[in-house]
């Protein structure tokens, strides 16, 4: 249905949809009565928790494949508060990863005591690194957790807390390589240990054993799926946003966050699918951007607006690019054993190695979402691979549908 554009005041405008900017635009809403504009360049609201359908039937969730923590953790109390309990979540099976190698195959229980008790019986010369892992990412996770609660504390009482807790810093903030490296011998363990890093994105020779840790722990009591799809999490959030007399815009490009006297009053934006149309101008006395810091620093806002660390963010990397294939199946999954469980597949135990090499399909993710979602009207599967840039670089200067190739010599 056609949605008129809506006419302020607003009190505060969000950019872009993904679940942050939601969840800051709920909580503005339900908690101060905020009339909150949320404006997204997709023609689907939601960012990486949309989902979109082929034929009617096969439906397919661009980011969110599973997520720890809904039985009656923390997670699920906060979806709760921010959904109003509208959201349903299917549980995945007991052993809900299996990590697959060319010499062996691992299943992830969905307990840690299991998860460790499985390991020594596989490693049992390793049961003390072990013991010691399972410690040290709790150890690790409860770092990051208290890191970030003091960033919300006044600068008075931030620097003293840092400095009580900087040496369980220095131990989170280790690559997992290294972690790995100093406990573990057995070079098929440190690689199993390692087989989820496809979640958070680095290898690990990169990534920061923290951030390894919260992951781990995340998933520690197995895996749910949101009933019905992922879209159904921006379906919950938007009508609580909507009653506070606010809106939720698809389709709107912010171009630039405008400027006065020092201070961010409003955006202006032009209509993604149709770009003749004049372009519009939204005011508020708050601005929220959910682009990241690179688009909102560098692009959004003016070039003579002062950003001290403009330069610092141009040379951050892009970091590592994911190619998805998205499969609708004549027939169930489970017809050859699965059960809706996670498949990480890997050619061979060197993950900095593989990524490295720029092989497409050196390690995949494989997931299964119609067993996951018991609403599901078709059967399908979802392929994730990491890949170089550079592959793709050819179709840079192109557009969606539309791209614009060149001929290597």
């Amino acid at each position: 249905m056609k949605k008129d554009l809506p006419q302020g005041p607003f009190d505060a405008i969000v950019i872009g949809s993904g679940i942050g900017s939601l969840t800051t635009a709920v909580l503005l809403a339900k908690e101060q009565g905020k009339r909150v504009l949320v404006l997204e360049q997709h023609f689907t609201i939601g960012g990486q928790t949309h989902a979109f359908k082929r034929r009617g039937r096969f439906e397919f969730d661009v980011g969110i494949h599973y997520i720890g923590d809904m039985a009656k953790g923390m997670g699920r109390k906060l979806f709760d508060y921010l959904t109003e309990g509208k959201l349903q979540w299917q549980k995945m099976p007991e052993e809900f990863e299996r990590y697959v190698y060319p010499d062996f195959e691992f299943s992830v229980p969905s307990h840690p005591r299991e998860y460790q008790r499985r390991l020594i019986e596989r490693y049992p010369l390793e049961r003390a690194a072990i013991e010691r892992y399972f410690s040290d990412l709790l150890a690790a996770t409860n770092w990051y957790s208290l890191a970030h609660l003091l960033d919300a504390l006044p600068a008075p009482l931030r620097l003293p807390l840092r400095f009580l807790i900087r040496s369980k810093g220095r131990f989170a903030n280790q690559t997992l390589g290294s972690y790995l490296d100093q406990h573990f011998r057995d070079p098929q363990l440190k690689a199993l240990l390692a087989s989820q890093w496809g979640d958070y994105g680095l290898p690990p020779a990169q990534a920061a054993f923290g951030m390894h840790a919260l992951v781990e722990t995340h998933y520690w009591r197995g895996g749910w799926f949101p009933v019905g799809g992922a879209g159904k999490i921006a379906e919950a959030m938007v009508p609580i946003i909507e009653r506070a007399g606010g809106a939720v815009l698809a389709a709107q490009t912010v171009d630039e966050i405008l400027v006065e006297g020092g201070k961010a009053v409003g955006v202006r934006c032009h209509n993604t699918i149709k770009p003749h149309l004049p372009p519009q101008e939204f005011r508020a006395p708050l601005i929220i951007s959910g682009a990241g810091a690179d688009v909102t620093y560098n692009t959004l806002l003016p070039a003579h607006v002062p950003i001290p660390f403009r330069d610092e963010l141009l040379q951050q990397s892009n970091g590592i690019s994911a190619v998805c294939v998205y499969l609708g199946l004549k027939d169930s999954p489970a017809r050859l054993g699965v059960q809706g469980e996670n498949h990480w597949v890997y050619s061979g135990y060197d993950h900095d190695a593989a990524l490295a090499s720029g092989e497409i399909g050196a390690g995949y993710y494989l997931s299964f979402p119609s067993l996951k979602n018991p609403e599901a009207k078709g059967h399908t599967a979802d392929i994730i691979t990491f890949a170089p840039y550079e592959l793709f670089q050819q179709w840079e200067g192109g557009t969606w549908k539309n791209a614009v190739t060149t001929t290597r010599r």
